[in-house]
Protein backbone atom coordinates (compact mmCIF):
# COMPACT_ATOMS: atom_id res chain seq x y z
CA UNK A 1 0.00 0.00 0.00
CA UNK A 2 1.34 3.46 -1.18
CA UNK A 3 0.97 6.57 1.41
CA UNK A 4 1.49 10.50 0.82
CA UNK A 5 1.84 12.38 4.01
CA UNK A 6 1.59 16.22 3.65
CA UNK A 7 3.32 17.74 7.03
CA UNK A 8 5.82 20.61 6.35
CA UNK A 9 7.56 19.42 9.98
CA UNK A 10 10.35 17.11 8.63
CA UNK A 11 11.19 15.87 12.22
CA UNK A 12 7.86 14.07 12.38
CA UNK A 13 7.43 12.75 8.79
CA UNK A 14 10.55 10.96 8.78
CA UNK A 15 9.52 9.76 12.18
CA UNK A 16 6.15 8.57 11.17
CA UNK A 17 7.42 7.68 8.14
CA UNK A 18 10.09 4.69 10.03
CA UNK A 19 7.18 3.58 11.68
CA UNK A 20 4.37 2.94 8.83
CA UNK A 21 7.31 1.50 6.97
CA UNK A 22 7.68 -1.00 9.62
CA UNK A 23 4.10 -1.76 8.70
CA UNK A 24 5.30 -2.44 4.78
CA UNK A 25 4.08 1.00 3.47
CA UNK A 26 5.60 2.47 1.16
CA UNK A 27 5.59 6.44 1.98
CA UNK A 28 6.33 9.48 0.12
CA UNK A 29 6.55 13.05 2.24
CA UNK A 30 5.41 16.32 0.27
CA UNK A 31 6.01 19.53 2.64
CA UNK A 32 2.98 21.44 1.10
CA UNK A 33 -0.41 21.30 -0.92
CA UNK A 34 1.77 22.45 -4.51
CA UNK A 35 4.50 19.48 -3.60
CA UNK A 36 1.68 16.91 -2.51
CA UNK A 37 0.12 17.40 -6.37
CA UNK A 38 3.28 17.20 -7.76
CA UNK A 39 3.46 13.60 -6.53
CA UNK A 40 -0.30 13.11 -7.19
CA UNK A 41 0.64 13.52 -10.72
CA UNK A 42 2.96 11.35 -10.84
CA UNK A 43 1.85 8.13 -8.83
CA UNK A 44 -1.21 6.48 -7.30
CA UNK A 45 -1.71 6.25 -3.40
CA UNK A 46 -3.96 4.00 -1.50
CA UNK A 47 -4.29 6.68 1.32
CA UNK A 48 -3.47 10.72 1.77
CA UNK A 49 -2.22 11.51 5.46
CA UNK A 50 -2.52 15.42 5.67
CA UNK A 51 -1.58 17.93 8.32
CA UNK A 52 -4.17 20.75 8.70
CA UNK A 53 -1.34 23.19 9.50
CA UNK A 54 0.52 23.64 6.51
CA UNK A 55 1.96 26.49 4.99
CA UNK A 56 0.44 28.29 2.03
CA UNK A 57 -2.76 26.18 1.96
CA UNK A 58 -3.66 24.76 5.25
CA UNK A 59 -4.83 21.22 5.48
CA UNK A 60 -8.72 21.62 5.70
CA UNK A 61 -8.54 23.99 2.22
CA UNK A 62 -6.50 21.65 0.40
CA UNK A 63 -9.04 18.28 1.50
CA UNK A 64 -12.10 20.37 0.21
CA UNK A 65 -9.94 21.37 -3.31
CA UNK A 66 -9.21 17.82 -3.96
CA UNK A 67 -12.38 16.94 -3.08
CA UNK A 68 -13.91 19.47 -5.26
CA UNK A 69 -12.05 18.26 -8.14
CA UNK A 70 -13.32 14.94 -7.37
CA UNK A 71 -10.65 12.81 -6.03
CA UNK A 72 -11.77 9.83 -4.23
CA UNK A 73 -8.60 8.97 -2.45
CA UNK A 74 -9.00 8.33 1.24
CA UNK A 75 -7.79 11.34 3.28
CA UNK A 76 -6.87 11.38 7.03
CA UNK A 77 -6.02 14.69 8.76
CA UNK A 78 -3.49 15.05 11.67
CA UNK A 79 -3.69 17.99 14.26
CA UNK A 80 -2.48 18.31 17.82
CA UNK A 81 -6.13 20.05 18.44
CA UNK A 82 -8.76 17.86 19.91
CA UNK A 83 -11.46 20.05 19.62
CA UNK A 84 -14.70 18.59 18.48
CA UNK A 85 -15.80 21.39 16.13
CA UNK A 86 -11.78 21.83 13.93
CA UNK A 87 -12.92 17.67 13.37
CA UNK A 88 -16.41 18.63 12.25
CA UNK A 89 -14.89 21.20 9.89
CA UNK A 90 -12.39 18.55 8.54
CA UNK A 91 -14.52 16.00 7.92
CA UNK A 92 -17.20 18.67 6.38
CA UNK A 93 -13.86 18.97 4.58
CA UNK A 94 -14.05 15.84 2.72
CA UNK A 95 -11.64 13.66 4.94
CA UNK A 96 -12.72 10.32 5.70
CA UNK A 97 -11.06 10.03 9.39
CA UNK A 98 -9.15 12.69 12.08
CA UNK A 99 -6.50 11.74 14.18
CA UNK A 100 -4.46 14.12 16.97
CA UNK A 101 -1.24 13.91 16.58
CA UNK A 102 -0.60 13.18 20.41
CA UNK A 103 -2.66 10.14 20.42
CA UNK A 104 -0.77 6.86 20.27
CA UNK A 105 1.33 5.26 17.14
CA UNK A 106 -1.27 2.27 17.48
CA UNK A 107 -4.68 4.11 17.20
CA UNK A 108 -2.92 6.35 13.78
CA UNK A 109 -1.89 2.72 13.08
CA UNK A 110 -5.70 1.35 13.33
CA UNK A 111 -7.32 3.98 11.57
CA UNK A 112 -4.74 4.01 8.51
CA UNK A 113 -5.66 0.01 8.53
CA UNK A 114 -9.27 0.69 8.82
CA UNK A 115 -9.49 3.37 5.92
CA UNK A 116 -7.29 1.27 3.99
CA UNK A 117 -9.62 -1.84 4.77
CA UNK A 118 -12.73 0.31 3.39
CA UNK A 119 -10.58 0.70 0.03
CA UNK A 120 -10.07 -2.83 -0.77
CA UNK A 121 -13.08 -4.28 1.54
CA UNK A 122 -13.49 -7.62 -0.62
CA UNK A 123 -9.98 -8.40 -0.53
CA UNK A 124 -9.06 -11.46 1.86
CA UNK A 125 -6.23 -10.77 4.39
CA UNK A 126 -4.85 -14.45 3.16
CA UNK A 127 -3.75 -14.72 -0.03
CA UNK A 128 -2.76 -17.85 -1.97
CA UNK A 129 -1.22 -19.14 -5.11
CA UNK A 130 -0.85 -23.05 -4.82
CA UNK A 131 1.48 -24.01 -1.33
CA UNK A 132 2.30 -20.64 -1.16
CA UNK A 133 0.09 -18.31 1.53
CA UNK A 134 1.01 -14.92 2.32
CA UNK A 135 -1.20 -13.91 5.58
CA UNK A 136 -1.49 -9.51 5.46
CA UNK A 137 -2.77 -9.07 8.98
CA UNK A 138 0.98 -10.64 10.46
CA UNK A 139 2.67 -9.58 7.46
CA UNK A 140 3.86 -13.59 7.17
CA UNK A 141 4.50 -15.77 4.79
CA UNK A 142 4.24 -19.94 4.34
CA UNK A 143 4.89 -22.33 1.52
CA UNK A 144 3.41 -25.26 2.94
CA UNK A 145 4.67 -25.46 6.63
CA UNK A 146 7.79 -23.76 5.97
CA UNK A 147 7.65 -19.92 7.37
CA UNK A 148 9.75 -18.07 4.71
CA UNK A 149 12.34 -14.90 6.40
CA UNK A 150 11.52 -12.19 3.91
CA UNK A 151 12.52 -8.84 4.11
CA UNK A 152 10.37 -5.21 3.75
CA UNK A 153 11.08 -5.41 -0.07
CA UNK A 154 10.90 -8.81 -0.51
CA UNK A 155 8.05 -8.90 1.33
CA UNK A 156 6.48 -6.13 -0.49
CA UNK A 157 6.79 -7.69 -4.01
CA UNK A 158 5.61 -10.91 -3.48
CA UNK A 159 2.41 -9.40 -1.63
CA UNK A 160 2.33 -7.09 -4.98
CA UNK A 161 2.33 -10.51 -6.84
CA UNK A 162 -0.34 -11.88 -5.08
CA UNK A 163 -2.75 -9.32 -4.98
CA UNK A 164 -2.84 -8.72 -8.74
CA UNK A 165 -2.61 -12.86 -9.41
CA UNK A 166 -2.98 -12.50 -12.70
CA UNK A 167 -1.10 -9.10 -13.85
CA UNK A 168 2.33 -8.91 -15.44
CA UNK A 169 4.26 -6.24 -13.35
CA UNK A 170 6.77 -4.52 -16.01
CA UNK A 171 10.06 -3.45 -13.83
CA UNK A 172 9.00 0.14 -14.01
CA UNK A 173 5.28 -0.80 -12.32
CA UNK A 174 7.75 -2.74 -9.51
CA UNK A 175 9.66 0.27 -9.00
CA UNK A 176 6.88 2.84 -8.59
CA UNK A 177 4.79 0.64 -6.54
CA UNK A 178 7.84 -0.53 -3.90
CA UNK A 179 9.74 2.64 -3.82
CA UNK A 180 9.41 5.95 -2.57
CA UNK A 181 9.82 8.62 -5.32
CA UNK A 182 12.82 10.50 -3.71
CA UNK A 183 14.51 7.02 -3.58
CA UNK A 184 16.98 7.92 -6.12
CA UNK A 185 19.41 4.54 -6.22
CA UNK A 186 16.33 2.48 -7.03
CA UNK A 187 16.64 1.23 -11.26
CA UNK A 188 15.71 -1.52 -13.04
CA UNK A 189 18.89 -3.38 -12.00
CA UNK A 190 17.31 -2.93 -8.24
CA UNK A 191 14.65 -4.99 -9.46
CA UNK A 192 16.38 -7.40 -10.84
CA UNK A 193 18.14 -8.08 -7.56
CA UNK A 194 15.41 -7.88 -5.53
CA UNK A 195 13.41 -10.41 -7.92
CA UNK A 196 16.83 -12.98 -7.50
CA UNK A 197 16.70 -12.73 -4.15
CA UNK A 198 13.32 -13.89 -3.60
CA UNK A 199 13.39 -16.70 -5.87
CA UNK A 200 15.98 -18.00 -3.60
CA UNK A 201 14.44 -17.85 -0.90
CA UNK A 202 10.86 -19.22 -2.18
CA UNK A 203 13.82 -21.91 -3.77
CA UNK A 204 15.07 -22.74 -0.18
CA UNK A 205 11.70 -23.89 1.05
CA UNK A 206 10.77 -25.50 -2.02
CA UNK A 207 9.23 -23.12 -3.77
CA UNK A 208 10.67 -23.37 -7.78
CA UNK A 209 10.10 -21.43 -10.43
CA UNK A 210 6.77 -19.63 -8.31
CA UNK A 211 7.95 -16.18 -10.20
CA UNK A 212 7.72 -16.14 -13.79
CA UNK A 213 10.21 -13.95 -16.15
CA UNK A 214 8.12 -12.73 -19.31
CA UNK A 215 10.78 -11.36 -21.26
CA UNK A 216 10.62 -8.03 -22.92
CA UNK A 217 7.04 -7.35 -20.50
CA UNK A 218 7.98 -8.79 -16.92
CA UNK A 219 7.50 -10.99 -13.54
CA UNK A 220 4.22 -12.84 -13.04
CA UNK A 221 3.21 -15.79 -10.80
CA UNK A 222 3.77 -18.99 -12.68
CA UNK A 223 0.03 -20.18 -13.22
CA UNK A 224 1.03 -24.31 -13.32
CA UNK A 225 1.64 -24.10 -9.87
CA UNK A 226 -1.82 -22.15 -9.11
CA UNK A 227 -4.02 -25.48 -8.10
CA UNK A 228 -1.85 -27.13 -5.62
CA UNK A 229 -3.16 -27.65 -2.34
CA UNK A 230 -2.00 -25.73 0.80
CA UNK A 231 -1.39 -27.49 3.68
CA UNK A 232 -1.44 -26.82 7.36
CA UNK A 233 1.13 -25.35 9.46
CA UNK A 234 1.62 -23.81 13.22
CA UNK A 235 1.26 -19.91 13.12
CA UNK A 236 4.25 -17.94 13.24
CA UNK A 237 5.25 -14.60 13.18
CA UNK A 238 7.74 -13.43 10.25
CA UNK A 239 11.22 -12.13 11.79
CA UNK A 240 11.98 -9.02 9.92
CA UNK A 241 13.97 -6.26 11.16
CA UNK A 242 12.03 -2.77 12.69
CA UNK A 243 14.09 0.08 10.68
CA UNK A 244 12.61 2.47 13.45
CA UNK A 245 12.31 1.07 17.06
CA UNK A 246 13.85 4.42 18.74
CA UNK A 247 14.30 8.10 17.34
CA UNK A 248 16.45 8.54 14.25
CA UNK A 249 19.60 10.45 14.89
CA UNK A 250 18.77 13.17 13.17
CA UNK A 251 15.11 13.91 14.55
CA UNK A 252 16.21 13.53 18.12
CA UNK A 253 18.42 16.55 17.50
CA UNK A 254 16.13 18.19 15.91
CA UNK A 255 13.42 17.86 18.59
CA UNK A 256 16.59 19.24 21.23
CA UNK A 257 17.08 21.78 19.29
CA UNK A 258 13.16 23.29 19.10
CA UNK A 259 13.00 22.46 22.70
CA UNK A 260 16.14 24.82 23.02
CA UNK A 261 14.40 27.19 21.12
CA UNK A 262 11.43 27.27 23.40
CA UNK A 263 13.37 28.01 26.30
CA UNK A 264 15.12 30.88 24.68
CA UNK A 265 12.15 31.69 23.64
CA UNK A 266 10.41 32.39 27.49
CA UNK A 267 13.40 33.65 28.84
CA UNK A 268 12.58 36.17 26.28
CA UNK A 269 8.93 36.31 27.31
CA UNK A 270 9.98 36.94 31.34
CA UNK A 271 12.58 39.32 30.93
CA UNK A 272 9.65 41.32 28.35
CA UNK A 273 11.59 41.29 24.96
CA UNK A 274 9.37 38.53 23.55
CA UNK A 275 7.69 39.93 20.36
CA UNK A 276 4.22 38.69 18.96
CA UNK A 277 6.46 37.11 15.92
CA UNK A 278 8.99 35.24 18.52
CA UNK A 279 5.50 34.03 20.40
CA UNK A 280 3.70 32.64 17.59
CA UNK A 281 7.17 30.86 16.40
CA UNK A 282 7.65 29.71 19.50
CA UNK A 283 4.09 28.17 19.69
CA UNK A 284 4.49 26.61 16.00
CA UNK A 285 7.82 24.56 17.90
CA UNK A 286 5.36 23.53 20.67
CA UNK A 287 2.86 22.57 17.93
CA UNK A 288 5.63 20.33 15.95
CA UNK A 289 7.23 18.89 19.20
CA UNK A 290 3.81 17.29 20.01
CA UNK A 291 3.57 15.53 16.90
CA UNK A 292 6.86 14.07 16.80
CA UNK A 293 7.03 13.33 20.80
CA UNK A 294 3.78 11.40 20.63
CA UNK A 295 5.23 9.46 17.14
CA UNK A 296 8.59 8.19 19.71
CA UNK A 297 6.33 7.17 22.56
CA UNK A 298 6.87 10.18 24.81
CA UNK A 299 3.39 10.47 26.65
CA UNK A 300 4.57 12.68 29.42
CA UNK A 301 6.87 14.99 27.65
CA UNK A 302 3.81 15.19 25.41
CA UNK A 303 1.72 16.55 27.53
CA UNK A 304 4.19 19.10 28.63
CA UNK A 305 4.61 20.35 25.41
CA UNK A 306 1.10 20.31 24.62
CA UNK A 307 1.29 22.93 28.07
CA UNK A 308 3.60 24.93 26.72
CA UNK A 309 1.48 24.99 22.97
CA UNK A 310 -1.78 25.77 25.54
CA UNK A 311 0.22 29.08 27.41
CA UNK A 312 1.76 30.26 24.16
CA UNK A 313 -1.45 30.41 22.56
CA UNK A 314 -3.12 32.38 25.33
CA UNK A 315 -2.00 36.16 24.76
CA UNK A 316 -3.04 37.42 27.92
CA UNK A 317 -0.29 38.63 29.80
CA UNK A 318 1.73 35.25 31.83
CA UNK A 319 2.40 36.15 35.72
CA UNK A 320 6.30 35.99 36.29
CA UNK A 321 5.16 32.06 38.11
CA UNK A 322 3.69 30.90 35.28
CA UNK A 323 6.43 31.81 33.26
CA UNK A 324 9.09 30.37 35.47
CA UNK A 325 7.14 27.00 35.87
CA UNK A 326 6.95 27.25 31.67
CA UNK A 327 10.84 27.40 32.02
CA UNK A 328 11.41 24.66 33.94
CA UNK A 329 8.79 22.18 32.14
CA UNK A 330 10.41 23.26 28.55
CA UNK A 331 14.17 22.32 30.91
CA UNK A 332 12.57 18.87 31.67
CA UNK A 333 11.59 18.05 28.81
CA UNK A 334 14.61 18.71 27.28
CA UNK A 335 15.79 16.46 29.80
CA UNK A 336 13.50 14.31 29.15
CA UNK A 337 14.24 13.42 25.33
CA UNK A 338 18.22 13.55 26.15
CA UNK A 339 18.47 10.83 28.43
CA UNK A 340 16.44 8.81 26.16
CA UNK A 341 18.66 9.18 23.62
CA UNK A 342 20.99 6.96 25.22
CA UNK A 343 18.94 4.57 26.91
CA UNK A 344 16.77 3.67 23.57
CA UNK A 345 20.64 2.30 21.06
CA UNK A 346 20.21 -0.72 23.09
CA UNK A 347 16.98 -1.62 23.14
CA UNK A 348 16.32 -0.05 19.39
CA UNK A 349 17.31 -3.45 18.12
CA UNK A 350 15.24 -5.46 20.67
CA UNK A 351 13.23 -7.23 17.93
CA UNK A 352 15.94 -8.20 15.45
CA UNK A 353 16.46 -11.73 15.58
CA UNK A 354 18.97 -12.07 12.84
CA UNK A 355 22.16 -11.46 14.89
CA UNK A 356 24.10 -14.68 14.90
CA UNK A 357 25.33 -14.36 19.13
CA UNK A 358 28.15 -16.78 18.46
CA UNK A 359 29.25 -15.05 15.28
CA UNK A 360 28.75 -11.59 16.81
CA UNK A 361 30.93 -12.60 20.37
CA UNK A 362 34.05 -13.30 18.00
CA UNK A 363 33.95 -10.38 15.58
CA UNK A 364 36.32 -7.45 16.19
CA UNK A 365 34.70 -4.21 14.35
CA UNK A 366 36.57 -0.83 13.79
CA UNK A 367 35.43 1.82 13.27
CA UNK A 368 36.78 5.44 11.70
CA UNK A 369 34.52 8.43 11.66
CA UNK A 370 35.96 11.93 13.11
CA UNK A 371 32.31 12.57 15.09
CA UNK A 372 33.03 11.56 18.30
CA UNK A 373 29.45 11.54 18.98
CA UNK A 374 28.62 9.05 15.83
CA UNK A 375 31.58 6.69 17.63
CA UNK A 376 30.01 6.45 21.06
CA UNK A 377 26.45 5.75 19.70
CA UNK A 378 27.68 3.08 17.23
CA UNK A 379 29.85 1.45 20.40
CA UNK A 380 26.96 1.83 22.31
CA UNK A 381 24.49 0.43 19.91
CA UNK A 382 26.59 -2.52 19.05
CA UNK A 383 28.20 -3.74 22.11
CA UNK A 384 25.27 -5.33 23.47
CA UNK A 385 25.02 -7.87 20.70
CA UNK A 386 28.01 -9.12 22.21
CA UNK A 387 30.77 -7.52 18.90
CA UNK A 388 33.93 -6.16 20.15
CA UNK A 389 34.13 -1.99 18.98
CA UNK A 390 37.44 -0.34 18.86
CA UNK A 391 36.49 3.57 17.51
CA UNK A 392 38.92 5.79 15.88
CA UNK A 393 38.36 9.54 15.59
CA UNK A 394 42.06 10.40 13.72
CA UNK A 395 43.06 8.90 10.92
CA UNK A 396 46.13 9.51 10.85
CA UNK A 397 46.40 6.23 13.52
CA UNK A 398 44.85 4.16 11.24
CA UNK A 399 47.63 1.90 10.20
CA UNK A 400 48.81 1.51 13.79
CA UNK A 401 45.72 0.82 14.46
CA UNK A 402 44.56 -1.50 12.00
CA UNK A 403 47.08 -3.58 13.07
CA UNK A 404 46.88 -3.97 16.57
CA UNK A 405 43.21 -4.54 16.21
CA UNK A 406 43.40 -6.93 13.40
CA UNK A 407 39.40 -6.24 13.16
CA UNK A 408 36.93 -8.37 11.52
CA UNK A 409 34.92 -5.54 9.73
CA UNK A 410 35.62 -1.65 9.49
CA UNK A 411 33.00 0.92 9.04
CA UNK A 412 34.15 4.08 7.58
CA UNK A 413 33.03 7.53 7.08
CA UNK A 414 32.53 8.62 3.66
CA UNK A 415 33.12 12.45 4.91
CA UNK A 416 36.34 13.09 7.06
CA UNK A 417 38.08 16.11 6.89
CA UNK A 418 41.33 15.96 4.82
CA UNK A 419 40.67 12.27 4.54
CA UNK A 420 39.75 10.33 1.45
CA UNK A 421 37.71 7.08 3.09
CA UNK A 422 37.17 5.82 -0.68
CA UNK A 423 41.15 6.10 -1.24
CA UNK A 424 41.66 3.92 1.69
CA UNK A 425 39.21 1.61 0.41
CA UNK A 426 41.47 1.53 -2.50
CA UNK A 427 44.46 1.00 -0.69
CA UNK A 428 43.13 -1.96 1.49
CA UNK A 429 41.65 -3.68 -1.32
CA UNK A 430 44.88 -4.08 -2.91
CA UNK A 431 46.98 -4.80 0.66
CA UNK A 432 47.94 -8.36 0.82
CA UNK A 433 47.16 -8.41 4.01
CA UNK A 434 43.75 -6.72 4.07
CA UNK A 435 41.75 -7.52 1.00
CA UNK A 436 39.38 -9.76 2.60
CA UNK A 437 39.05 -7.03 4.88
CA UNK A 438 35.00 -6.47 4.77
CA UNK A 439 34.36 -2.56 4.91
CA UNK A 440 30.93 -0.90 4.86
CA UNK A 441 30.39 2.94 4.86
CA UNK A 442 28.64 5.69 6.27
CA UNK A 443 27.11 8.08 4.37
CA UNK A 444 24.65 10.76 4.42
CA UNK A 445 24.97 11.19 0.83
CA UNK A 446 22.67 9.45 -1.56
CA UNK A 447 23.53 10.33 -4.79
CA UNK A 448 23.90 7.53 -6.51
CA UNK A 449 27.36 8.30 -8.48
CA UNK A 450 29.19 8.65 -4.61
CA UNK A 451 27.37 5.14 -4.09
CA UNK A 452 28.82 3.65 -7.18
CA UNK A 453 32.18 5.46 -6.22
CA UNK A 454 31.97 3.27 -3.03
CA UNK A 455 31.24 -0.19 -4.73
CA UNK A 456 33.91 0.87 -7.48
CA UNK A 457 36.63 1.24 -5.01
CA UNK A 458 35.86 -2.19 -3.27
CA UNK A 459 33.13 -1.47 -0.30
CA UNK A 460 31.05 -4.41 0.69
CA UNK A 461 28.28 -2.04 1.69
CA UNK A 462 26.97 1.28 2.83
CA UNK A 463 24.71 2.57 5.34
CA UNK A 464 22.82 5.67 5.19
CA UNK A 465 22.52 8.29 7.93
CA UNK A 466 20.84 8.54 10.35
CA UNK A 467 22.21 4.92 11.28
CA UNK A 468 18.89 2.85 12.10
CA UNK A 469 20.16 0.51 14.51
CA UNK A 470 18.14 -3.15 13.13
CA UNK A 471 19.59 -2.60 9.33
CA UNK A 472 22.99 -1.45 10.34
CA UNK A 473 23.57 -4.61 12.51
CA UNK A 474 21.83 -6.94 9.78
CA UNK A 475 24.44 -5.41 7.01
CA UNK A 476 27.15 -6.24 9.87
CA UNK A 477 26.13 -9.71 9.85
CA UNK A 478 25.83 -10.28 6.11
CA UNK A 479 29.38 -8.46 5.30
CA UNK A 480 30.51 -11.04 7.98
CA UNK A 481 28.69 -14.22 6.37
CA UNK A 482 30.10 -13.45 3.07
CA UNK A 483 33.44 -13.20 4.36
CA UNK A 484 33.34 -16.53 5.97
CA UNK A 485 32.01 -18.38 2.91
CA UNK A 486 35.26 -16.37 0.70
CA UNK A 487 38.01 -17.56 3.55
Amino acid sequence: MRILLVDDDESFSQLLKAKLVDQYYIIDIAKDALEARDFLKISGYDLIVLDVILPKIDGISFCRQLRAEGLQIPILLLTVRSLSDDKVIGLDAGADDYVVKSEPLAELSARIRALLRRKVVKVSPILLWGNLQLNSNHCEVKYGDTLLNLTFKEYALLELFMQNQQAIHSQSVILNQLWSLDDKAASSDTVRTLVKRLRNKLKAAGAENIIETLYGMGYRLNPELQEVQITSGEDHVINEQSTSNVVLEDSQSVIIAQIQALIQAMQEFKNGSLSNKSRISAKQKAHKLIGSLSIINFPKATKIARKIESILEDKKTLKSEQINLLINQAKFLRSLVQNNATRSLSSRTNQTAIVDQSKAAKAKIMILDDDKLILQLLQELLEPWGFKVFTLANPQFFWEQVEKINPDLLILDIQIPNFDGIELCQILRHHNQWNYLPILFLTGNIDTKVIQKVFDAGADDYINKPVVGAELIKRICNSLEQRDLAL
